[in-house]
């Protein structure tokens, strides 16, 4: 199949819901490791919402990969309560681009 993802099949995926988010999270995975991510293995998804934790220069790095922009109201994108500060990147891949939309919230 031309143009498909492979998904690791590796702790470094989280609890995926369905074969369109593991694509969407495998698409995140290689193009963040190529610019110099380390992942850290997690089992589940953290607090529901983010699917891959990593250490980049900046810190912390919770990663949530998605098809479209999600409402950030409430609280499903914020912090986990009592974890030290971390940075919050959102990767929302549109179908037709090579590149994800990236929207870092800290």
């Amino acid at each position: 199949m031309s143009g498909a993802v492979a998904v690791p099949a590796d702790p470094v995926i989280a609890d995926i819901r369905n074969n369109a988010e593991a694509e969407l999270v495998a698409k995140s995975t290689a193009l963040l490791a190529s610019v110099g991510f380390a992942f850290v293995p997690i089992t589940h998804a953290i607090g529901g919402t983010w699917d891959l934790m990593a250490i980049s220069p900046r810190g912390i790095t919770l990663i949530a990969a998605r098809a479209s922009r999600p409402d950030f109201l409430g609280s499903a994108y914020s912090a986990p309560p009592g974890w030290p500060p971390v940075v919050r990147l959102v990767l929302v891949w549109n179908g037709t681009d090579p590149l994800p939309t990236s929207i870092s919230l800290g």
